[in-house]
């Protein structure tokens, strides 16, 4: 194994960065795993939904009116959930490049 002074020959560097790889690779798809949970979409489709209805384009909690169209903000808020749905059915596993990427994406979600 490599020693911090980084004093290591070529083939130590390159076992250290396949191991390196290989441990990223592994912590990447069990936490893929555990977010893609039914319950942890559930979860993100529910504030996603919550975050839009209840909240105007101001991110300020909406006041109603009798002349807000309700119908309208359910409706915008319900297709804007259904987003989320597209990022995951984008997912192949046998592509590391797209687990990557969805894995971005399912954290910048709130």
């Amino acid at each position: 194994m490599c020693k911090i002074d980084f004093n290591c020959t070529t083939h130590e560097k390159e076992a250290e960065i396949s191991k390196i790889k290989s441990e990223l690779y592994t912590h990447l798809y069990e936490t893929l795993l555990a977010e893609t949970t039914d319950t942890s979409i559930q979860s993100k489709l529910k504030k996603r939904f919550e975050r839009h209805f209840k909240f105007d384009e101001g991110n300020r909690p909406r006041v109603w009116s009798k002349e807000d169209d309700v119908n309208r903000v359910f409706d915008e808020a319900k297709i804007n959930a259904g987003l989320v749905l597209n990022l995951f059915c984008k997912v192949d596993p046998t592509i590391d490049l797209s687990i990557l990427v969805i894995f971005l994406f399912i954290f910048s979600i709130k």
